[in-house]
């Protein structure tokens, strides 16, 4: 499988310009951000599994 890391500059220097209050919370919009991006990529595998599941039990 191919990784397609898109460089986000802006995101980059984002993070770097900030003070260290900051910091954590730039960390976790990213995380959001990137967890996000996960559902929706495997949103229909995700779907299966649940209905799968629920057919289960």
């Amino acid at each position: 499988m191919k990784r397609n890391i898109p460089v986000d500059y802006n995101q980059h220097y984002r993070s770097v310009l900030t003070s260290e209050k900051d910091l954590e919370k730039v960390k976790a919009s990213d995380f959001l951000h990137n967890f996000a991006d996960l559902i929706i990529k495997y949103s229909s595998h995700i779907e299966k599994q649940l209905k799968k599941e629920s057919e289960e039990s």
